[in-house]
């Protein structure tokens, strides 16, 4: 669920947006971390698992998260166990299908650095 006004106080949504380009090398590490381990004690601790293949920001990985499980790229199950686990046949898709990363992108904030 995306907030943007009243609840965005430390400007998350601005942080969040991403180029389509800084998205994929971020998908594909995430590939490789379902299909080494799917389970996580919590979504800290695959944050910290993915930061070791892949350096990247807390922001990125919860818009990823969103993002990805939204195309059906990636099946996401929040609680204890997290889980993460790769669709091995995903359909092809364009990330502006994504409610999320279409709000995010909408939102004009400037270029975002990566």
């Amino acid at each position: 669920r995306l907030r943007c006004g009243p609840g965005d106080e430390g400007g998350w949504l601005a942080k969040m947006r991403r180029p389509r380009e800084a998205m994929i090398p971020l998908y594909k590490a995430m590939l490789v971390l379902a299909r080494k381990q799917q389970r996580f004690a919590d979504k800290a601790s695959y944050r910290e698992a993915l930061q070791g293949i892949y350096k990247t920001g807390p922001y990125d990985v919860e818009l990823a998260l969103m993002v990805f499980s939204d195309l059906g790229f990636l099946r996401v199950e929040e609680g204890s166990p997290f889980t993460v686990a790769a669709n091995d046949h995903p359909a092809q898709r364009e990330l502006e299908e994504s409610g999320a990363y279409a709000a995010v992108s909408a939102l004009g904030l400037g270029t975002p650095a990566i």
